[in-house]
């Protein structure tokens, strides 16, 4: 067996290589309760939560298969967000020591992951997740690896105590009598297939549902937030005021307007920083948040940071800070006063009661939402860490000095084989003739 290393976001690969089969994932299990023994003297139980893909009832039986051999309770949630997971871990309506979430996010069907949560809601630290890295890796299972005949302990009513918190977050924010808007919704036939119709559906909007009918093999496919533009082309056709999108797990929003502008994480941290953000509370974004939105906050006399891409980072600093808002272009919002991990649904409730409240609709709310244009690649590489090749970080300097006027972002992926690069400036050709430059680098 391999040596386990977390992502960004857990640890992720397709299903049936290491680290994501049984095997690998009972021996996760198996040695994290044995971390957590060494670590607390209470008793242990684990959450534990799915999305759609359909190796994911295969993962949570060698979770609970894992659990089994120490004596340790599993409670599971089914089907559902990894926000809901993350709400009920910190409200500790039940009691539990860590949650587990399976889940690859937004990546194609075939992928799937495990992210992990502390009893606090929140995802591991870097430094938790390298202590836990090590422990595994030099933990010897002993036990026989043996298949669980269950999926754990049912979670009963707990998913609805979630589905009234945001529903009472609405009521809450909303000071007028919301329009009957038509709303279109797309959720990624993943984990709030269900979930974001039950919470919506009560709240007086016509709701259009779409990709809301998963097999186990169409989560995120042509769908959800990694594919905006079917939400847009649906609004168009239907007239409706407003779409949105989510992906597979259920913490990443993307918006689309009457006309079908697609909004962006970057566009909803614009949106959001005038209500959550101030003088004293600023917002943190990443290496690739657009600069517009930077010029923005400095205009309001809001603080802004930047942190490396991806949400756990953006959750530290925001704690570091004390800071209510931040958030990254791929739609992670963070509001960790409501949830410590990025709430795609939240975020929509709160976006559409801003809106009410300023009798607004969201193509008047972006009226003067000008981005800088960027041009963003995706390489598929055999070995992502070809990024950290010296000569390849030295032509990616000299470029920049070449290109002073533009800001450039090349990283691998934290969670695919994939080189990421990033081009921003007023000039779209100079971002097309930049990228290319950069491209060739690694052909």
């Amino acid at each position: 067996m391999g040596k386990f290393q977390f992502g960004t976001d857990g640890i992720r690969g397709e299903y049936g290589t290491f680290p994501i089969t049984y095997d690998a994932v009972y021996k996760l299990v198996y040695a994290l309760v044995e971390w957590l023994k060494r670590h607390q003297d209470k008793n242990i139980v684990l959450m534990v939560a799915r999305d759609t893909r359909h190796s994911s009832e295969i993962l949570l039986q060698a979770i609970v298969s894992a659990a089994g051999c120490h004596n340790v309770k599993v409670i599971s949630l089914g089907v559902t967000s990894t926000p809901s997971l993350s709400w009920l871990m910190r409200q500790q309506i039940t009691p539990a020591t860590v949650g587990l979430m399976i889940t690859a996010s937004h990546n194609p069907w075939q992928d799937n992951g495990i992210k992990i949560f502390s009893h606090l809601g929140c995802k591991f630290s870097v430094q938790q997740e390298r202590e836990l890295e090590a422990f595994i890796n030099q933990c010897e299972v002993s036990t026989p690896l043996q298949k669980a005949n269950n999926y754990g302990e049912d979670a009963g009513s707990l998913l609805s105590d979630y589905q009234h918190y945001l529903q009472k977050r609405y009521s809450d924010y909303l000071t007028v009598k919301p329009p009957a808007w038509h709303v279109i919704v797309d959720t990624a036939n993943g984990a709030l297939y269900q979930l974001a119709y039950q919470v919506l559906s009560p709240l007086g909007y016509k709701i259009t549902a779409m990709a809301n009918q998963p097999n186990g093999k169409n989560i995120n496919h042509c769908c959800g937030a990694t594919h905006p533009e079917i939400v847009a082309q649906e609004v168009i056709a239907q007239k409706a005021d407003i779409g949105v999108c989510f992906d597979g797990d259920g913490d990443r929003i993307l918006l689309c307007d009457s006309q079908g502008r697609v909004i962006d994480g970057d566009g909803i941290l614009y949106l959001l920083a005038p209500i959550f953000g101030s003088v004293d509370s600023g917002v943190v974004g990443t290496q690739m948040t657009n600069g517009f939105v930077e010029k923005t906050l400095r205009q309001l006399n809001i603080p802004f940071t930047r942190t490396p891409v991806g949400d756990k980072y953006i959750a530290e600093a925001l704690e570091k800070n004390q800071w209510l808002l931040g958030g990254e272009s791929s739609g992670h919002i963070l509001l960790p006063k409501y949830n410590p991990c990025g709430d795609a649904l939240l975020v929509f409730l709160f976006v559409l009661a801003i809106l009410h409240n300023k009798k607004s609709t969201l193509d008047e709310a972006f009226a003067e939402f000008f981005p800088h244009p960027q041009k963003l690649v995706n390489l598929q590489v055999e070995d992502k860490s070809i990024v950290q090749n010296p000569k390849i970080q030295q032509e990616i300097s000299i470029l920049q000095e070449q290109y002073p006027e533009a800001i450039i972002l090349v990283r691998p992926s934290g969670t695919e084989n994939l080189v990421r690069v990033m081009v921003e400036s007023a000039d779209e050709a100079i971002n097309d003739e930049l990228s290319k430059k950069l491209v060739s680098l690694f052909r």
